[in-house]
């Protein structure tokens, strides 16, 4: 079910609108055109007195999706509508295809939006809805039954909006999107607003697409599950600044500051003062066992998924090891081992890794 609130999807569909109403010609390259990427070149976002987006960079290649991964205010949304020109930007610029965009119209930048709330046109129909932005540019709509069938939605052209599922309203919204051509897609938390079982098969779906039509995409999301699973490489956003770009590898095993280590993860990386500094762990990296001389007190398992977690107290930390077997008694002494190769160090001032 959709849960966005009036006032969002409003917004949305206002911003839809002034996406598509501009001087028809500005068309965008084809996806596979290598000139089809993206840089942001420190920008700021302000509003009011406060900083939304600080001097963020980032850059594209052609083809990659980058999901961007980050709390609630960290500037994720703040981030796409700037790029899409839908933010007025306090400083930097958006290129694209090496063309600072920075001061165009959104309809001229060649970039496509999917939003949170979908954005659909409930009095339309389904092929409406795809052919919107086509036709309020007085461009051919040839490239509609072809995105639909891409998507799946050949058979459900005719029907309206409130006739649909919310993953099949999903994929409409995507549908409108690709059937401009645009050079980039830009993702708002489209899955936002579907069920966890959805959110699964769709998120396969949204990969395929996008490695099928190879155009560029940032994805925008806050569940790390999701941005690990999507993006060719995630971009970590805190407060406004870019944390941390890299695979998800790289994001998962060599966090760029101990507050990735504990922002990404279930449960997130163990974090205890050791020699060098904060000494951080993942729970699938430790070995557990009872032992009397152990540092550590078991305090409780907890089952998620086909894992069992140990929980473990050694005075003020606080650590949860992946562990097999029955579990200790409470307040049972527990050693735990971890190897030199998976321990990652992290500066106790600046939490920087090391």
């Amino acid at each position: 079910m959709e849960r966005g609130r009036g006032p969002d999807r409003r917004r949305a569909q206002r911003d839809v609108l002034r996406a598509a109403q501009h001087r028809r010609g500005d068309r965008a390259h084809r996806p596979g055109d290598r000139r089809q990427i993206l840089s942001v070149e420190g920008l700021s976002v302000r509003y009011g007195g406060v900083d939304a987006l600080r001097e963020l960079s980032l850059a594209l290649e052609p083809g990659e999706l980058v999901a961007v991964l980050g709390a609630s205010g960290s500037g994720k949304s703040t981030l796409l509508r700037a790029i899409a020109g839908l933010e007025e930007i306090a400083a930097g610029r958006v290129l694209i295809g090496g063309e600072d965009v920075s001061r165009l119209a959104p309809a001229r930048r060649g970039v496509a939006m999917v939003f949170q709330s979908f954005a659909l046109f409930p009095h339309m129909t389904v092929e409406r809805n795809i052919a919107f932005g086509l036709r309020a540019r007085g461009e051919s709509t040839q490239a509609v039954a072809s995105t639909a069938e891409a998507l799946g939605l050949s058979a459900l052209l005719d029907r309206r909006p409130g006739e649909l599922s919310g993953g099949e309203r999903q994929r409409v919204a995507l549908a409108r999107a690709l059937a401009a051509r645009p050079r980039v897609l830009l993702l708002d938390e489209p899955l936002s607003n579907l069920d966890a079982q959805l959110r699964v098969s769709t998120r396969g779906e949204i990969r395929r697409v996008q490695e099928r039509t190879g155009v560029t995409t940032l994805h925008v999301t806050h569940d790390q599950v999701e941005a690990l699973a999507l993006g060719h490489r995630v971009a970590v956003l805190r407060d406004g600044r870019l944390e941390q770009l890299g695979t998800p590898d790289e994001v998962w095993e060599r966090p760029a500051s101990a507050w990735v280590a504990r922002f990404v993860g279930t449960p997130p990386m163990n974090l205890v003062p050791g020699e060098r500094g904060l000494c951080g762990f993942r729970a699938e990296d430790a070995a557990a066992r009872v032992d009397p001389g152990g540092e550590y007190v078991f305090e409780l398992a907890e089952r998620v998924g086909a894992d069992v977690l140990w929980h473990l107290r050694r005075g003020e930390d606080l650590v949860a090891v992946r562990a097999g077997g029955a579990a200790p008694a409470v307040g049972e002494r527990v050693a735990v081992e971890v190897p030199e190769a998976r321990v990652r160090w992290f500066d106790r001032e600046t939490g920087r890794a090391l």
